[in-house]
């Protein structure tokens, strides 16, 4: 009889502890689900972040690998973090999320896929504009003001170190080819400018009026260029018409550097699209997630208080059986005394 009585209350024990651990199961995995929401949140705004630089001269091929490791890295924990909320419940929230997370790390990917080809033309268009320096700011602009100055000192003395013989008096053709040396001056600075300024363009639909601004100079050259080689006269340079032949090739064909800058620019605007579609797709991520975690705190608070009700009401079955075996107890004992009592009168 004590025996069994002692045995019901372990078995009832015993089930009151699995209903708290089922409660408390269901508690947990709503508090992890809320974390894997938070991580999925700081691994996608990393994921972005490194998507949102914008190819430029100071990346390098190493920095470019470096970046490459770190996405895939974030992305590997996107994926795990994933994974895990698809294994819960609100299926929704998660397929919403997962949608969003596919879109960003898909751009993301975008991004790095075209980066080595606008990377290839950023360097190409340095290069070139570095090389239009030398040649037109440096070289040509030297052969140019010599040239105009020795012009000018010819017109106003009579005198040149390039001269036997002193003038008297100036004719028609000196003051042509001064004029010619001056437009030929005005129109290489002028076209100089206009490259150096497409060089550094960044929107595409002004990339038109700055070449037809160049082909306007080209043409003020060309016309003094042709005077000045058949009549540029002792005073002038001779390496002034190949370099301003030079810098007013740069835009024609068969290479027309303003198509090359229009198709840098091209990548250049696909990658920034990209990027401010990421920073989209983060805003709509960010909300998501915010609905998922919301949610998650309203059924955690809900569980709690099924927990502590399930609690409060296996504390009184134990504090019943407690008190029940007590009883039991008692009276077994009372029983026992009585009989051994018994056993003495007799």
């Amino acid at each position: 009889m004590m025996a069994r009585t002692g045995r019901a209350p372990l078995v009832i024990a015993v089930a009151a502890a699995l209903i708290l651990i089922t409660a408390s199961s269901a508690v947990g995995w709503r508090i992890v689900g809320g974390l894997q929401g938070l991580g999925v949140a700081r691994h996608a705004d990393a994921l972005a972040l490194l998507g949102a630089v914008e190819s430029n001269l100071g990346m390098t091929r190493d920095s470019v690998i470096a970046g490459r490791a770190a996405i895939a890295e974030h992305e590997a924990e996107l994926d795990e973090q994933m994974s895990i909320l698809a294994g819960g419940d609100y299926a929704a929230r998660v397929e919403n999320l997962a949608e969003q997370v596919g879109l960003l790390t898909s751009n993301v990917d975008l991004i790095e896929a075209g980066r080595p080809e606008l990377l290839r033309a950023i360097l190409a268009g340095e290069a070139k504009r570095v090389e239009l320096r030398d040649a037109a700011s440096r070289n040509l602009t030297l052969a140019l003001t010599n040239s105009v100055d020795n012009q000018t000192y010819y017109m106003m003395t009579g005198r040149s170190e390039f001269r036997d013989t002193e003038a008297d008096s100036l004719n028609n053709l000196e003051v042509l080819r001064f004029r010619h040396f001056n437009t030929l001056a005005s129109a290489t600075t002028n076209g100089y400018l206009v490259l150096q300024s497409a060089s550094r363009m960044t929107d595409p639909t002004l990339v038109t009026s700055l070449e037809e601004a160049f082909d306007s100079e080209r043409h003020r050259a060309r016309l003094s260029m042709e005077f000045l080689s058949a009549e540029g006269g002792p005073e002038i340079d001779e390496s002034v018409i190949p370099l301003a032949e030079q810098l007013f090739q740069t835009g024609p064909d068969p290479i027309n550097y303003f198509d090359e800058i229009r198709a840098r620019l091209s990548l250049a605007v696909a990658e920034r699209e990209l990027i401010a579609l990421n920073q989209q797709i983060l805003d709509r991520l960010g909300a998501e997630i915010d609905g998922l975690v919301e949610e998650i705190q309203r059924n955690a608070a809900s569980e709690a208080d099924q927990s502590d009700r399930a609690a409060s009401t296996a504390g009184t079955i134990l504090l019943g059986i407690a008190i029940v075996g007590l009883i039991a107890t008692l009276a077994v004992v009372r029983h026992l005394a009585t009989g051994r009592g018994g056993a003495r009168q007799s």
